[in-house]
């Protein structure tokens, strides 16, 4: 989730779509989502974000995951996260 004003006008990205999602109140709102790319070092990958209100930045395990990364909470830092081929 990242903020529409940041979205649209700095990133560029647009709206692909909109979906329902379930807050933490329980109340449901339908908001605008689209594709967005992110870079960390020399890792790049493409990930879905929703467009929230100012202020509202949440970077997801879903990024994370596709840019290599595990958050580690205790330290606040990001780590290179092992990669397994099941």
């Amino acid at each position: 989730v990242l903020p529409t004003s940041l979205l649209r006008d700095r990133v560029g990205v647009s709206p692909e779509t909109h979906m329902v999602f379930t807050l933490a109140n329980g109340d449901q709102e339908r908001l605008p989502v689209g594709q967005a790319s992110f870079k960390y070092g020399d890792t790049e990958a493409t990930s879905r974000v929703v467009f929230g209100s100012d202020g509202q930045y949440l970077l997801g395990a879903t990024t994370l995951q596709m840019l290599g990364l595990i958050a580690d909470t205790t330290e606040h830092r990001l780590l290179t996260s092992p990669k397994f081929l099941i």
